[in-house]
C-alpha cells in the first residue's frame, strides 16, 4: 500500500469493511478498562450480571465464574509465568469445584462505596463465605493502595477471603502490587457457554446475554474466529505502515508525550489547546478504536519479526509460510529436501507465537495431532528423544518446546528462536524418515 497522507490512511482503515468487522478484544484487551460515560454504563450493566437475584435469570451463574477464574490466577494455574496470588489466603477452604455446590445467591453487590473509598468501583461482599472483592476499573496506585489499607483494616477481619481485582492492565505493572489483572476473556467464554446451553431454552435471556456477548467482542454471536484471523492478515499487509507510524506518531508541540498515550480526560485538562486539530482527529479515531489499534501493534509487532525472519532464512534450504492463529502467528516450514513429501511435511511441524493476557509471549515448536498418529512408532520415538520430551499428547496438537518471553520481547530475539527450532528440524528429519506409516 502507499501511503501519500498518514491521515487519510488512518481514516481508510478505521472506514474498511474487514477493520469493522473484526471482534475488538480477540486479543485479551478489555472493554470494561475504558473512561468517560461509558465506564459507569459499563460497570453497571456488569454488576448487574454479577447479582444473583439480577433480572437477567442466571442466577449466581457470573459469580461463580468470576471466582472461578479468579481462583485459577491465584494458585498459578495460567502457568508459571503468570503473575500469581499463591501466598494470597483468597479461597482457604474453597476449590472450582466447591464454588459448583456452594450458593452465592445472597451475594451483595455495591456501586456506591467508590464514593467513599476511590478505586474500589465494585465491592461484593457474602456472608456465608466470608469473601471480599474489591473490583477496579481503572488503576490509580495512590487510590489503590488506599482502597487496600481501607478493607485491610479490622473491621473487615471478618472476611476471611479478600481479594483485589483490576481491570486495567497497569495493575500488573505496579510492583509489589496486591491488585490482580483480570481481562474480560473469563466473561466472553461464560456467555458463549451460556448461549449454547440456552438453545431452546429461555429466548429472552438468550437475546441479553448474546447482545453482552457482541458488546464484549465487537462482532455478532456466531462469527468464526477463521474470519478475524483472515480479516487481521490482510490487514496488517494492507495497513502495516499506518499502523506502526500511529505507535510511534508523537505531537509536534509535546515531543516528550507519545500521542497514543494521551487520553481523553488528559487531553481536558492538560493538552487542550496544545495539540493541533489535525493530531486530535488522530487522537480521536485512535480512542475511538483503542482496543482493535492495541490488537494490532501487537500483530504489527510480530508482522516486523515476520519480515526479520524472511531475511534470516534467505540463504538456508527452507522457507516458511505465515498465518495467523489467535494472539499470535504460526509459521510452517517447507523444506526442499523432502519435496515428494511436502503435503505432508507442511503438516507436523510448526513453530507458534502467541501472547498471553498480560502481553508476555510464548515461542513454541508443535506437532499437529493429526500427522503426529500417521507416524510410526519409531518415528514418535525418535522425535520424542531428539527434542527431549516425554508428554504425550495435549488434545489437538505435541509441544516439543518452547520459549518465553516477558513483555518487553524484541523482534530479533524472537528470529533467532524460531530459526534456531527450524535449523534443529531440518536437522533431525532425516533421521526419522518423513513416510506416512
Amino acid at each position: 500500500m502507499t501511503t501519500t497522507n498518514f491521515h487519510e490512511s488512518l481514516n481508510e482503515l478505521v472506514t474498511d469493511a474487514r477493520f469493522r468487522s473484526l471482534a475488538l478484544t480477540k486479543n485479551f484487551e478489555s472493554f470494561l478498562d475504558i473512561y468517560g460515560i461509558n465506564e459507569a454504563e459499563t460497570m453497571h450493566t456488569f454488576s448487574w450480571f454479577m447479582a444473583p437475584k439480577g433480572s437477567h435469570g442466571f442466577n449466581d451463574v457470573f459469580m461463580k465464574e468470576f471466582l472461578t477464574n479468579a481462583w485459577t490466577m491465584i494458585h498459578g494455574q495460567y502457568g508459571a509465568h503468570t503473575k500469581t496470588f499463591a501466598s494470597s489466603k483468597f479461597y482457604t477452604n474453597l476449590s472450582p469445584v466447591a464454588f459448583q455446590h456452594t450458593s452465592f445467591m445472597n451475594t451483595f453487590i455495591d456501586r456506591d462505596m467508590v464514593k467513599e473509598v476511590a478505586g474500589a468501583d465494585i465491592v461484593i461482599t457474602d456472608v456465608a463465605t466470608k469473601v471480599l472483592v474489591v473490583i477496579n476499573n481503572k488503576f490509580n496506585q495512590a487510590h489503590c493502595d488506599k482502597a487496600v489499607a481501607y478493607f485491610g483494616a479490622e473491621k473487615f477481619n471478618f472476611f476471611e477471603n479478600k481479594i483485589f481485582v483490576s481491570f486495567d492492565g497497569e495493575a500488573q505493572a505496579s510492583t509489589g502490587s496486591q491488585w490482580m489483572y483480570m481481562n474480560n476473556e473469563w466473561l466472553i467464554n461464560v456467555c458463549a457457554n451460556l448461549i449454547e446451553g440456552q438453545q431452546g431454552g429461555n429466548w429472552k435471556a438468550n437475546g441479553i446475554v448474546k447482545e453482552y456477548y457482541q458488546f464484549l467482542t465487537g462482532t455478532p454471536w456466531g462469527t468464526s474466529h477463521e474470519q478475524f484471523a483472515e480479516a487481521s492478515a490482510t490487514l496488517i499487509a494492507d495497513y502495516y505502515d499506518v499502523i506502526t507510524t500511529l505507535k510511534t506518531y508523537k505531537t509536534e508541540v509535546n515531543p516528550g508525550v507519545a500521542l497514543i498515550d494521551i487520553n481523553p480526560r488528559e487531553y481536558a485538562t492538560t493538552y487542550f489547546g496544545k495539540v493541533s486539530q489535525k493530531e486530535y482527529e488522530i487522537l480521536s479515531l485512535y480512542w475511538s478504536h483503542r482496543n482493535t489499534f492495541n490488537t494490532f501493534f501487537q500483530a504489527a509487532e510480530l508482522e516486523a519479526a515476520t519480515k526479520n525472519l524472511a531475511k534470516t532464512i534467505e540463504g538456508k534450504s527452507y522457507g516458511i509460510d505465515r498465518t495467523y492463529i489467535r494472539n499470535g502467528l504460526s509459521f510452517t516450514p517447507s523444506f526442499a529436501a523432502y519435496r515428494a513429501d511436502k503435503a505432508f511435511m507442511n503438516t507436523i511441524f510448526d513453530v507458534e507465537m502467541v501472547w498471553d493476557m498480560n502481553k508476555n509471549l510464548n515461542i513454541g515448536l508443535v506437532v499437529n495431532k493429526a500427522s503426529w498418529d500417521k507416524l510410526t512408532a519409531v518415528q514418535r520415538h525418535a522425535i520424542k528423544k531428539d527434542f527431549g520430551f516425554t508428554s504425550d499428547l495435549l488434545n489437538d496438537r505435541v509441544t516439543v518446546a518452547s520459549t518465553f518471553f516477558k513483555q518487553d520481547w524484541k523482534n530479533q530475539d524472537l528470529t533467532k528462536v524460531v530459526t534456531n527450532y527450524f535449523d534443529k528440524v531440518h536437522g533431525y528429519l532425516g533421521n526419522i524418515g518423513v513416510r506416512v506409516a
